[in-house]
Protein backbone atom coordinates (compact mmCIF):
# COMPACT_ATOMS: atom_id res chain seq x y z
CA UNK A 1 0.00 0.00 0.00
CA UNK A 2 2.70 2.86 1.09
CA UNK A 3 4.89 1.85 -2.17
CA UNK A 4 1.52 2.50 -4.01
CA UNK A 5 0.84 5.68 -2.34
CA UNK A 6 4.64 6.69 -2.97
CA UNK A 7 4.21 6.29 -6.78
CA UNK A 8 1.03 7.91 -6.64
CA UNK A 9 2.89 11.25 -4.90
CA UNK A 10 5.67 10.66 -7.80
CA UNK A 11 3.24 10.69 -10.79
CA UNK A 12 1.65 13.52 -9.14
CA UNK A 13 5.04 15.62 -8.89
CA UNK A 14 6.26 14.33 -12.54
CA UNK A 15 2.77 15.31 -14.38
CA UNK A 16 2.50 18.65 -11.97
CA UNK A 17 6.27 19.57 -13.55
CA UNK A 18 6.00 18.03 -16.82
CA UNK A 19 2.40 18.75 -18.47
CA UNK A 20 3.09 22.57 -18.43
CA UNK A 21 6.63 22.16 -19.25
CA UNK A 22 5.38 19.72 -22.47
CA UNK A 23 2.19 21.88 -22.96
CA UNK A 24 4.27 25.50 -23.61
CA UNK A 25 6.84 23.53 -25.85
CA UNK A 26 4.08 21.89 -28.27
CA UNK A 27 2.46 25.51 -28.16
CA UNK A 28 5.66 27.29 -28.86
CA UNK A 29 6.23 24.55 -32.15
CA UNK A 30 2.77 24.64 -32.98
CA UNK A 31 2.50 28.59 -33.01
CA UNK A 32 5.99 28.91 -34.88
CA UNK A 33 4.95 26.11 -37.37
CA UNK A 34 1.25 27.97 -37.87
CA UNK A 35 3.63 31.51 -38.42
CA UNK A 36 5.81 29.24 -40.64
CA UNK A 37 3.10 27.85 -43.17
CA UNK A 38 0.75 31.48 -42.91
CA UNK A 39 3.51 33.47 -44.54
CA UNK A 40 4.78 30.86 -46.92
CA UNK A 41 0.92 30.50 -48.00
CA UNK A 42 -0.44 33.82 -47.99
CA UNK A 43 1.44 35.63 -50.98
CA UNK A 44 -0.02 32.45 -53.04
CA UNK A 45 -3.72 31.80 -51.17
CA UNK A 46 -4.11 35.63 -50.44
CA UNK A 47 -2.97 37.20 -46.70
CA UNK A 48 -5.54 38.28 -44.31
CA UNK A 49 -6.51 41.63 -44.83
CA UNK A 50 -8.40 43.67 -41.54
CA UNK A 51 -10.03 47.10 -41.55
CA UNK A 52 -9.37 48.70 -38.91
CA UNK A 53 -10.69 52.78 -37.54
CA UNK A 54 -8.52 54.86 -35.42
CA UNK A 55 -10.18 55.43 -32.18
CA UNK A 56 -8.18 57.48 -29.92
CA UNK A 57 -4.20 58.12 -30.34
CA UNK A 58 -2.69 54.72 -30.86
CA UNK A 59 -5.62 52.77 -30.62
CA UNK A 60 -7.55 51.03 -33.39
CA UNK A 61 -10.98 48.89 -33.59
CA UNK A 62 -11.14 46.18 -35.80
CA UNK A 63 -14.19 47.14 -37.88
CA UNK A 64 -14.25 44.10 -40.38
CA UNK A 65 -13.16 41.09 -41.24
CA UNK A 66 -13.23 39.68 -44.90
CA UNK A 67 -15.03 36.32 -44.70
CA UNK A 68 -14.09 34.41 -47.29
CA UNK A 69 -10.39 35.60 -47.62
CA UNK A 70 -9.79 34.71 -43.84
CA UNK A 71 -11.84 31.63 -44.24
CA UNK A 72 -9.64 30.05 -47.05
CA UNK A 73 -6.04 31.20 -45.48
CA UNK A 74 -6.96 29.72 -42.36
CA UNK A 75 -8.34 26.93 -44.04
CA UNK A 76 -5.62 25.77 -45.86
CA UNK A 77 -2.88 26.36 -43.18
CA UNK A 78 -4.79 24.31 -40.94
CA UNK A 79 -4.66 21.97 -44.03
CA UNK A 80 -1.23 21.44 -43.51
CA UNK A 81 -1.89 20.43 -39.78
CA UNK A 82 -4.07 18.07 -41.03
CA UNK A 83 -1.67 16.43 -43.84
CA UNK A 84 1.10 16.11 -40.85
CA UNK A 85 -1.52 14.52 -38.47
CA UNK A 86 -2.54 12.76 -41.71
CA UNK A 87 0.89 11.20 -41.97
CA UNK A 88 1.70 10.47 -38.09
CA UNK A 89 -1.71 8.59 -38.79
CA UNK A 90 -0.49 6.53 -41.86
CA UNK A 91 2.98 5.66 -40.13
CA UNK A 92 0.96 4.48 -37.35
CA UNK A 93 -1.19 2.63 -39.16
CA UNK A 94 1.44 1.23 -41.34
CA UNK A 95 3.71 -0.10 -38.45
CA UNK A 96 0.20 -2.52 -37.26
CA UNK A 97 0.27 -3.60 -40.93
CA UNK A 98 -3.01 -1.81 -42.31
CA UNK A 99 -1.54 1.17 -44.70
CA UNK A 100 -4.55 1.00 -46.71
CA UNK A 101 -6.55 2.53 -42.96
CA UNK A 102 -3.59 5.20 -43.01
CA UNK A 103 -3.84 6.68 -46.57
CA UNK A 104 -7.88 6.71 -45.93
CA UNK A 105 -6.65 8.94 -42.90
CA UNK A 106 -4.11 10.69 -44.54
CA UNK A 107 -6.84 12.27 -47.11
CA UNK A 108 -9.50 12.75 -44.35
CA UNK A 109 -7.85 13.90 -41.89
CA UNK A 110 -6.51 16.57 -44.71
CA UNK A 111 -9.63 17.49 -46.37
CA UNK A 112 -11.75 17.51 -42.94
CA UNK A 113 -8.81 19.84 -41.45
CA UNK A 114 -9.48 21.97 -44.91
CA UNK A 115 -13.68 22.01 -44.46
CA UNK A 116 -14.13 22.16 -40.76
CA UNK A 117 -11.38 25.08 -40.31
CA UNK A 118 -13.15 26.64 -43.52
CA UNK A 119 -16.30 26.56 -42.03
CA UNK A 120 -15.95 27.66 -38.35
CA UNK A 121 -13.37 30.42 -39.82
CA UNK A 122 -16.28 31.74 -42.17
CA UNK A 123 -18.60 31.69 -39.08
CA UNK A 124 -16.75 33.49 -37.01
CA UNK A 125 -15.55 36.53 -39.49
CA UNK A 126 -19.69 36.55 -40.39
CA UNK A 127 -20.64 36.72 -36.49
CA UNK A 128 -18.40 39.31 -35.91
CA UNK A 129 -19.03 41.42 -39.09
CA UNK A 130 -22.98 41.18 -37.83
CA UNK A 131 -22.22 41.67 -34.40
CA UNK A 132 -19.45 44.73 -34.34
CA UNK A 133 -21.65 47.60 -34.95
CA UNK A 134 -24.29 46.49 -31.85
CA UNK A 135 -21.51 45.71 -29.51
CA UNK A 136 -18.35 47.01 -30.31
CA UNK A 137 -15.62 45.61 -31.98
CA UNK A 138 -11.97 45.03 -30.84
CA UNK A 139 -9.72 47.22 -29.84
CA UNK A 140 -5.38 47.42 -30.07
CA UNK A 141 -2.99 49.64 -28.98
CA UNK A 142 -0.29 50.05 -31.68
CA UNK A 143 2.49 51.79 -30.83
Amino acid sequence: GAAIGAAGWIFALVTIILVPIVTFISSFISFALFAIFYNALAPRVGALKLDFASVAGNVFELINIPAVPAALIMAVVFAIFGLIRGIFSLIGFSMAGDAVSGVVSLISTTIGYLVMYFIMVLLVAIFYNLLQPRIGGIKVELE
